[in-house]
């Protein structure tokens, strides 16, 4: 996941709308909650959407109004 993380900010940075969906309750699995909770809000910061505890069912172009999370 971290190299997910890392290519989400880049995008987001360069102008793109970013969301992550992640089927854990936290970010990066392997490290301190607090640093999982930090690493959350530095992205939410940049303008990434962050969606923990949840998986894609399926993916549908931005400006349809379909949902595309199942929690």
């Amino acid at each position: 996941m971290a190299r997910g993380v890392e290519l989400a900010q880049a995008m987001a940075r360069l102008g793109s709308r970013v969301t992550i969906v992640e089927a854990l309750d936290h970010l990066v699995g392997r490290e301190e909650p607090v640093a999982a909770a930090a690493l959350r809000q530095a992205l939410e910061d940049d303008g990434i959407v962050v969606h923990t505890g949840t998986r894609a069912v399926s993916v549908h172009r931005a400006d349809e109004a379909d949902d595309v999370l199942d929690r």
